[in-house]
């Protein structure tokens, strides 16, 4: 589960969460780990090509073993939710192939005066910064265009909106990308009693709403003609990316 921070990704988390062949985890950190200890090698892209399959299948059983300490449960099937990881889409496909990545996309505008919005206890240091949020959103954008023309339907696609206006037309397409069947209770997985640790804990304890849709668009007059034209062009991208990839 990938995107931008405060994207709604914990929302699709506990939606998954919700069903039965389902176990969760926590924003794990261990991709990135990965990521850190492949960069030594000189140079992240072309030293994962440069992987032997003796060293693909010791990453692959780190990262298992590290992420099996935070699953309750033995399903088969856990959701790793670290929005960050969609740098390193590249390295998940290599080691698992198989593995269901979803990318969830907001409206660039709200999404960005969300993240402005919250304080992030670490990281993140582009945040508190209007056009720095412009700028690394500019960039997320054009890697999940390069991990769709890479991957196609190998990696999942979510309109926030989208989810919004159809959440159980969305939810059962979600489901059907993951070879999930459809349970009921992923439609109301406001119920779930299970801790979420993410600042969206408020938002994802009711049912799914349009309150945050354009909440953007009230800051738009505090905003200089630079910054309105910067985010003005990115929700012409959005569109245009949902347009050429679905």
């Amino acid at each position: 589960m990938v995107g931008m921070p405060r994207s709604g990704s914990t929302l699709l988390e506990q939606i998954l969460a919700s069903h039965s062949w389902v176990d969760t985890t926590d924003e794990l950190p261990f991709i990135e780990r990965l990521a850190i200890d492949i960069q030594q090698l000189g140079g992240y892209p072309s030293a994962i090509s440069r992987l032997t399959n003796a060293q693909l299948d010791t990453l692959r059983r780190t990262y298992l073993q590290q992420a099996r300490q935070y699953t309750l449960n033995d399903t088969g099937v856990f959701i790793d939710k670290n929005p960050n990881n969609f740098m390193h889409i590249g390295l998940i496909k290599t080691l698992f192939p198989n593995a269901k990545v979803i990318n969830v996309v907001r409206n660039p505008l709200d999404n960005a005066l969300s993240v402005y919005k919250q304080y992030f206890s670490a990281g993140h240091h582009y945040s508190y910064d209007i056009n720095h949020i412009g700028f690394y959103w500019q960039g997320y954008l054009h890697l999940s265009q390069f991990w769709q023309q890479t991957y196609g339907r190998g990696v999942y696609l979510v309109s926030y909106a989208k989810l919004v206006e159809c959440p159980e037309a969305e939810i059962r397409r979600m489901l059907a990308y993951c070879e999930l069947p459809f349970e009921s209770q992923c439609l109301t997985f406001y119920q779930s009693t299970r801790a979420v640790l993410t600042p969206s804990v408020s938002q994802v304890r009711q049912p799914i709403n349009s309150r945050s849709i354009g909440s953007g668009l009230k800051y738009k007059e505090c905003l200089t003609p630079q910054q309105v034209a910067t985010f003005d062009k990115l929700c012409e991208d959005v569109e245009t990316f949902f347009t050429t990839s679905m």
